[in-house]
């Protein structure tokens, strides 16, 4: 369980944070140049503002995941192979959830190890457009931007798009190494309930919060 928790967020949220002179601010909000047809997606990408829900193939398995971010709070609810991770980063911790038992842990990791990712979207340009086939389906539209991750490293980001406009997939590239992540549902408005820790979970020790979650299994 312990492995399959670490292993769930390392993948899901490797993606997550926020692709520079190709946008301006707005009242604190960064706003895109130019027009392309994932514009709105990028932008909410970029201020890390968004509620998404995915799916992605990884090492031969599918792993599903509702992501919602707001800034410094990001949220995280994955499932493969029928074990589930509910992850809640903030305040620059992250804590592990079990929603059966209503009990929560602080983990032992860094902010940066946590839910923050290594994709600066926030450094994205835009550098064209093209059509591709991607796992789900064939001739998507995309547009591609240039990007770095937080540790500097170039990488390239890809949003595919259906014919009216709604995002069908993002792509993230580091050298040779790639992550199709196929979008169910997106939304700029995050649904009541999420990017706090709900007042009635308690807050216990990860020796504790593991021996609830396995309870008999033990």
């Amino acid at each position: 369980m312990r492995k399959t928790l670490a292993i769930i967020s390392a993948i899901l949220i490797f993606f997550t944070v926020s692709c520079s002179d190709n946008y301006d601010f707005e009242d604190r909000i960064i706003v895109f140049k130019g027009e392309f047809a994932s514009k709105p997606y990028i932008t909410a990408l970029a201020n890390e503002n968004y509620y998404m829900d995915f799916s992605l193939f990884y090492d031969g398995q599918i792993i599903s995941n509702i992501l919602a971010t707001d800034g410094n709070i990001i949220e995280s609810r994955s499932e493969i192979n029928g074990s589930a991770s509910h992850t809640i980063f903030i305040d620059g911790a992250t804590y592990f959830l079990d929603d059966e038992n209503k009990v929560y842990f602080k983990a032992d990791v860094s902010s940066e190890e946590g839910l923050r990712g290594i994709i600066d979207y926030s450094k994205c340009k835009y550098i064209g457009s093209g059509k591709e086939d991607i796992l789900i389906g064939n001739g998507y539209n995309y547009d591609e931007f240039s990007c770095k991750t937080v540790y500097g490293e170039d990488c390239t980001v890809r949003i595919f798009t259906e014919e009216n406009g709604e995002i069908a997939a993002i792509v993230d590239s580091m050298g040779e190494d790639s992550v199709e992540r196929d979008i169910a549902y997106f939304s700029y408005d995050i649904p009541d309930g999420w990017l706090s820790i709900p007042k009635d979970y308690t807050l216990v020790d990860e020796e504790t919060f593991f021996e609830i979650y396995y309870g008999d299994e033990r």
